[in-house]
């Protein structure tokens, strides 16, 4: 959260212009015997539902998502 809010409140200048950007992030845990992949298919969906339900958001990946690709469940 401290991340998308520094990201949110900083300026980013492109062609003369002023810009204001905005994150959507995905967090996921990446114990017990995930694999790289599968840890960032967990970020992944985590993200499109924070896109998904107003963006400028952080969502962690939740069980139901590890339990619906066959993983151990994320804490």
């Amino acid at each position: 959260e401290r991340a998308r809010k520094r990201i949110e409140t900083s300026v980013v200048y492109f062609e003369g212009r002023e810009l204001r950007v905005t994150a959507s992030l995905g967090i996921a845990d990446v114990g017990g015997n995930r694999t790289n992949r599968e840890v960032l298919e967990f970020a992944d969906a985590a993200m499109y539902r924070a896109k998904n339900t107003g963006r400028n958001r952080v969502e962690v990946a939740e069980r139901d998502e590890a339990e619906a690709s066959g993983s151990d469940a994320i804490n």
